[in-house]
């Protein structure tokens, strides 16, 4: 399945890759070539309403004809995007994410599907979502990008090893950035 491709706005001397315009954004481009390595037709994922991977893959079930349930921690706020897959998620009592991963993993062994892991912080994705980064034309010597997991962060260093990488992180914990500096976004 081939997605459109990213939108590249220019905004004087910078370029603004708007991968946000893409239901379900970045991720859901790896998600597309990782799901087929598990020869599976269900997914499970914890996460809260804050953070797209759970519309990302929602997105890419849907592309390729596969089922997923998202475990998604309950908020007052709730984004546009759970509307259209409301069937597929189960609103939890707000908790940790370890704590609904744990969950997770049990509906997953109950019903024989698989849990991906929190933020895809796999290897296997990490070098999907590398490759999808690759596909975007960026002819910059820096890079600036959101931080929830620090996945995003990871595959960027390993698809773009000569750039400048800044992640400004929106989350408290976002694991392992490597070489990409770190701004903590102020809540």
């Amino acid at each position: 399945m081939r997605l459109p491709s990213p939108v590249i706005e220019r905004h004087g001397d910078f370029y603004v890759c708007r991968d946000d315009l893409l239901n379900g954004g970045t991720k859901r481009r790896a998600l597309i070539n990782y799901l087929p390595q598990f020869n599976a037709t269900h997914f499970y994922y914890a996460g809260t309403v804050f953070g797209s991977g759970g519309w990302a893959l929602a997105e890419a079930c849907n592309d390729l004809g596969l089922d997923c349930t998202l475990l998604i921690s309950d908020h007052a706020y709730k984004p546009k995007w759970t509307n259209k897959f409301s069937s597929q998620i189960e609103w939890q009592t707000p908790n940790t994410v370890t704590a609904l991963y744990d969950s997770c993993q049990l509906k997953a062994e109950e019903t024989g599907g698989i849990a991906l892991p929190l933020g895809f912080d796999d290897p296997v994705f990490k070098d999907c979502l590398a490759a999808a980064l690759r596909e975007i034309d960026m002819s910059v010597s820096e890079i600036w990008m959101p931080c929830v997991s620090g996945t995003l962060a990871n595959a960027a260093q390993a698809a773009w090893p000569d750039k400048k990488l800044n992640a400004v992180c929106v989350a408290k914990h976002h694991g392992n950035l490597g070489s990409t500096l770190n701004y903590q976004a102020e809540e």
